[in-house]
């Protein structure tokens, strides 16, 4: 049996297709492989840059609080020492609870009064002495004692030290 070797020119043609997608296949993984390095490079950068930024404004921030001055304590207003002078109170009641003394607290803070909750011990038990004041004259403390009354709250005027 003999052999025809005159089609042996067809099958080269397909290995010439086959180096082709080869070729094909390689340039596409080499041109991913240096996208991907640029990718990285460009990603380094970004973040070293974005870390810069952050060292800066920790410095600056830091910078500001070391610097910072409170004035709170020239803007707070100014309570005149009345304890070197003789000063009035006037005593509204003692309560036995505290949620007592803080509603009735609510009640002549919402009618313009400044008051005071003192905890004292009272025959050996905790009660509380809700007070308003201090006043630096007497005539003051009676205006404010009869405002008291007209809104129907008995109070008891009392000199301080």
């Amino acid at each position: 049996m003999s052999r025809d070797y005159a089609k042996k020119g067809g099958s080269s043609k397909k290995s010439k297709k086959g180096n082709m997608a080869i070729w094909i296949i390689l340039l596409l993984g080499f041109t991913m492989f240096v996208s991907a390095l640029i990718f990285i490079k460009d990603y380094r950068n970004e973040k070293n840059k974005f870390e810069q930024k952050i060292s800066s404004a920790k410095k600056t921030i830091s910078k500001k609080i070391s610097t910072a001055k409170f004035d709170f304590y020239d803007t707070s207003p100014k309570k005149k020492n009345v304890a070197l002078k003789k000063a009035y109170e006037l005593e509204i009641t003692i309560v036995d609870n505290y949620d007592s003394a803080d509603h009735l607290k609510a009640k002549l803070t919402l009618l313009g009064f400044s008051v005071n909750i003192y905890p004292i011990l009272k025959k050996g038990t905790q009660k509380y002495r809700i007070t308003t004041g201090p006043y630096e004259n007497k005539d003051k403390a009676l205006a404010n004692q009869k405002r008291l009354k007209r809104n129907k709250i008995n109070s008891e005027l009392k000199k301080t030290k």
